[in-house]
């Protein structure tokens, strides 16, 4: 009977029937520039199981973002970047695909984002290779896995189209857009909670890229907490597919 009752709690199985307590979700708001990147220029928001927030800051270089998601231990990473850009010019398939949905979004070709310096995503991509990490393919696998997420296309499909302003006009009129992106991902999974310095009055652009972060690391929460019943996956392994937040199908 004892060793019975150890191997139940051992296996901390939840109510939807996945193991917890060994995975955190972490939201990465890549900034584009490199050498040298933007002092404090990327968002990075960390949960754990259970939707909480553990981690909510900014970070500047690139081992700043590799030495958190290495201290997190096992985790889902999603990046606000492009992680795969092999066309020069155009856009890639899945921007396409969110074109086709109605969501606004810059072409990712070599030739772009060359302005930065190159791209930064697929370098994170490697790195975190280092650290055990690859690129999810359907998003349904296991182990310590990579997507690509996309904030403003997840927020315009929960909105249906009126994603909230928060990166345009005065304070006042940009906190009040932040609190309604609270709002949007919380009504949408509520078992998430939110940083709470997002709720503040500051136009500060960190708070931006937090909140970026927040959604990144939101949509992929709800992915794996509702097997993939609240997301959206577009564009094909040749050259990139980016996870959406959207409402329950299936």
């Amino acid at each position: 009977m004892a060793n019975y009752l150890i191997f139940i709690i051992h296996l901390r199985i939840d109510i939807r029937g996945r193991p917890c307590g060994d995975v955190r979700f972490i939201g990465v708001d890549l900034g584009w520039r490199m050498d040298p990147p933007r002092e404090e220029g990327t968002g990075f928001c960390q949960l754990d199981d259970g939707g909480k927030v553990e981690v909510a800051r900014t970070m500047t270089s690139d081992q700043d973002i590799l030495d958190a998601v290495a201290k997190a231990g096992d985790a889902w990473v999603a990046i606000d970047a492009s992680l795969k850009v092999p066309n020069e010019t155009g856009l890639r398939s899945c921007e396409r695909a969110l074109r086709d949905l109605g969501i606004r979004v810059l072409p990712t070709n070599r030739r772009f984002l060359a302005r930065f310096g190159g791209s930064r995503g697929e370098v994170m991509v490697d790195k975190l290779s280092d650290l055990g990490y690859r690129t999810a393919e359907k998003g349904g696998e296991r182990g310590r896995l990579i997507f690509e997420a996309f904030p403003h296309g997840t927020l315009h499909l929960l909105s249906g189209g009126r994603r909230p302003d928060y990166k345009k006009g005065a304070p006042p009129h940009r906190a009040e857009g932040r609190r309604q992106v609270v709002e949007l991902i919380t009504g949408w999974e509520p078992a998430l909670e939110a940083p709470s310095s997002l709720l503040a009055g500051s136009p500060d652009k960190a708070l931006e890229d937090i909140l970026d972060a927040w959604v990144c690391a939101a949509c992929i929460y709800s992915h794996w907490l509702n097997h993939g019943l609240t997301t959206l996956m577009v564009g094909d392994m040749d050259d990139g597919r980016i996870l959406l937040g959207c409402q329950r199908h299936g």
